[in-house]
């Protein structure tokens, strides 16, 4: 892989596992907490008003002169999105924005998505061509920045869900729930959403493989291909963990009073992502002796 990758939200999920497998060489990170930097190669880069992400960002694209950038980068918490629209679509639609005004045509941008781009009221898988129609702020902020994105045709959408890692980062909510049940506590698991859960490391591979072979899909999801409930995800990897969840409690998504009302069935398809790439999902069971659940 010889392109220079400008890679934003280094400190995140996703990010931390596409840092650890791409070219060091050929990398440059960004960050929005000073206290990720560690080396000079690494770069400072807040999200704080639209009139300065317009400035830095062109800045930093003219300086860098990146052959791909990988935004990995969003407001991912749905109430706090639903509380504060207007910071919601500054990080998920006008920074991706800016992104791709910033570029020349010859810089590429693999930008991940949700999949909250959907109503979840389909019956069945939802494939890339399938109408968009999301419910709540979180989705409406990240669809616009994907017809933004998709328009300006120097950019791949990359959907996405569920996404669980090896970590405890805030954004990590499986080491969270296991942490929980294992100790005792009567966990609310929702058994009314169903998703497909996605391996961050997967997902890291999945995005290095388009870079690799120089792959450019317009829109492409990337999702494990195993649908759950929410509920039945945490319950089996409870089992596979040997972990006793007998005081879980499943409970519909009614039952919380929260800002944001969430799809009920996003399951994503899996198929054109299997005729694109060869990395595999990892097994469930092989995923989970990675989670850190101290």
């Amino acid at each position: 892989m010889n392109k220079k990758i400008l890679l934003f939200g280094g400190s995140g999920l996703v990010g931390s596992c596409l840092k650890s497998i791409l070219p060091q060489d050929r990398l440059l990170v960004t960050y929005r907490n000073k206290d990720s930097i560690k080396s000079n190669k690494d770069i400072f880069f807040s999200i704080e008003s639209l009139d300065q992400v317009q400035k830095d960002v062109k800045a930093l694209v003219e300086k860098v002169r990146p052959d791909v950038i990988i935004n990995p980068l969003a407001m991912t918490n749905v109430d706090q999105c639903q509380l504060d629209p207007d910071k919601a679509k500054l990080i998920n639609t006008h920074f991706p924005e800016t992104l791709v005004n910033a570029m020349s045509s010859d810089i590429h941008l693999y930008h991940v998505s949700t999949d909250f781009v959907f109503s979840g009221n389909a019956s069945q898988v939802y494939k890339e061509e399938d109408a968009t129609s999301p419910c709540n702020v979180y989705g409406s902020t990240k669809l616009e920045a994907e017809r933004i994105l998709l328009k300006s045709g120097k950019a791949s959408i990359l959907r996405t869900a569920l996404v669980y890692g090896n970590d405890r980062q805030k954004e990590n909510y499986l080491p969270k729930f296991l942490k929980k049940i294992k100790q005792g506590d009567s966990v609310p698991l929702v058994f009314n959403h169903q998703r497909t859960p996605t391996y961050a490391p997967d997902l890291a591979q999945w995005i290095a493989e388009l870079i690799e072979s120089e792959l450019y899909p317009r829109i492409l999801h990337l999702a494990g291909s195993v649908g759950y409930t929410f509920e039945n995800f945490i319950r089996e990897a409870c089992d596979l963990l040997e972990i006793d969840h007998t005081k879980a409690i499943g409970v519909h998504s009614s039952t919380f009073s929260s800002a944001a009302v969430r799809p009920e069935q996003t399951l994503l398809s899996d198929e054109y992502r299997k005729r694109l790439l060869s990395h595999p999902d990892t097994p469930l069971d092989v995923s989970l002796k990675q989670v850190d659940i101290r």
